[in-house]
């Protein structure tokens, strides 16, 4: 695979955010790495730590000159307004704000249209289930908070893969504090991980690098604690992740 670019510091949700008192396996990395899916009504919801707006953006590979709704646009002086900006745009949102996708060619003064993004829950998070409007053609919704937690809502589980995979790709990199040529990954092996969880579970993920071999563990959690750990691994930078230790 070509090299994957260290994130800068500014917009790099790894290596931005600290959790004091917390024992970190990574020098680097200073905050627990966490994820789930859950079923959310006709949505699924991936929950990522840490993550933020311009990772996400990226992954999803949205065409830039659809809209982006961001609820309650308090970032702008409109507190309980919504406000339209080009798709393109919304890197510069960072910290607190909830998205909603549009395709292009949506009317924002059709009466129908104000109406469905009038229904939508503020916060989005308060009702996971109502906030992809996909009778507008909706295909994602994104909710950060304190720059550090994202949700992604969405329909279709590929843009859920995508999102996904470039979260663990930007772990690494920022593990490793420098420019990688990443494993392969057969998107075969994310099937499991992102199947949705029972609610109150979660996997948080651990990277281990040696000269010939590198680790990564995703460990399950429940409400009891760790209930199950699955493991990848590759031989090092520009290898192959693999399922275990087969070869």
């Amino acid at each position: 695979m070509p090299k994957r670019v260290l994130r800068p510091l500014e917009s790099n949700p790894f290596l931005q955010n600290r959790l004091e008192g917390w024992n970190a396996p990574h020098p680097n990395v200073r905050f627990p790495v966490t994820f789930a899916v859950y079923r959310e009504g006709p949505n699924l919801a991936l929950y990522l730590t840490p993550s933020g707006v311009a990772p996400l953006k990226e992954a999803l590979a949205i065409p830039p000159r659809d809209q982006a709704i961001v609820l309650d646009g308090s970032l702008f002086g409109e507190l309980g307004k919504n406000v339209a900006m080009p798709w393109a745009a919304i890197d510069k949102l960072r910290d607190e704000v909830d998205i909603v996708h549009l395709p292009e060619g949506v009317r924002l003064e059709d009466p129908a249209v104000q109406e469905a993004l009038a229904r939508l829950p503020v916060p989005l998070l308060a009702r996971p289930e109502e906030a992809l409007p996909a009778e507008l053609g909706s295909c994602v919704a994104l909710a950060v908070n304190d720059g550090c937690h994202a949700a992604l809502l969405v329909r279709e589980p590929d843009l859920l893969a995508r999102c996904f995979q470039r979260f663990i790709e930007e772990f690494v990199v920022a593990v490793r504090l420098e420019d990688t040529a990443l494993p392969e990954l057969d998107r075969s092996l994310l099937g499991q991980l992102l199947a949705p969880l029972p609610e109150g579970s979660w996997y948080e993920m651990h990277l281990k690098l040696s000269p010939r071999v590198w680790t990564l563990e995703f460990e399950l959690y429940d409400d009891e604690g760790p209930s199950d750990v699955f493991r990848w691994v590759s031989e090092g930078e520009g290898g192959r992740w693999r399922a275990g230790w087969s070869w």
